[in-house]
């Protein structure tokens, strides 16, 4: 189980997110997920993020090689058009989804992610929504129990089928993760956009989670 906090700074005011992520380990290979949220937007309102449900999968794990492909869809329980800053909008449609990540090395690792979704019918408000993907490039470096990093994350929101909505960003990001014991870690996090063709945006989005595993299974902190 994971609880996460996001915040999201701009001119323009404030916004926040928390969520909670949830996984079952059926075999070590196999874990059903589900992840939930709310957001406070930069108008004000608090809204519900799209309900996501996932399938990950660990084609590969080892003390050097951790390989983990999750695919899924998001199902449209939100409140249509919640956004703010690298979040994806809410849709209000079912979407089908896709993680991936990568941690290869020893003392020092490299890291890769990407997370993807893709709208393929129209929303509640008769409005398809474009594709949106993000990945991230990290280096990060073991001492002790803690794990620094830094690395750059590429954004891409594709136009709406209004024509409307399209962004690119690149944004420098950096955190550390933090082990407690064999079954709790905790994570910080800093995004600044470095660039963007966005008419306005945030200036820096901190994070904080905290991940407990239920069971006695090892918790992966990176």
């Amino acid at each position: 189980m994971q609880l996460g906090a996001l915040g999201i700074f701009g001119a323009d005011g404030a916004a926040a997110q928390v969520g909670l992520r949830g996984e079952v380990g059926v075999t070590d290979s196999l874990l059903p997920t589900i992840n939930a949220g709310l957001l406070r937007t930069l108008a004000g309102p608090v809204r519900v993020r799209d309900l996501q449900l996932g399938a990950r999968f660990l084609p590969a794990r080892s003390d050097s090689l951790v390989v983990a492909v999750e695919p899924g869809l998001s199902l449209p329980l939100g409140s249509i058009g919640a956004d703010a800053g690298p979040l994806p909008t809410t849709s209000g449609s079912v979407d089908p989804t896709l993680k991936a990540d990568l941690i290869a090395g020893g003392a020092w690792l490299a890291i890769a992610g990407l997370q993807a979704r893709f709208p393929v019918v129209d929303g509640r408000d008769a409005l398809r929504q474009g594709p949106f993907a993000r990945a991230d490039l990290r280096a990060a470096r073991r001492i002790g129990v803690t794990v620094p990093w830094l690395g750059l994350s590429g954004l891409r929101q594709a136009a709406h089928a209004d024509g409307r909505g399209s962004l690119w960003e690149l944004a420098a990001i950096a955190g550390v993760a933090v082990h407690l014991g064999d079954t709790t870690s905790l994570g910080a996090l800093v995004r600044v956009p470095m660039w963007t063709d966005a008419t306005s945006t945030y200036v820096v989005a901190p994070g904080l989670s905290l991940r407990q595993v239920i069971g006695g299974a090892p918790a992966d902190a990176h």
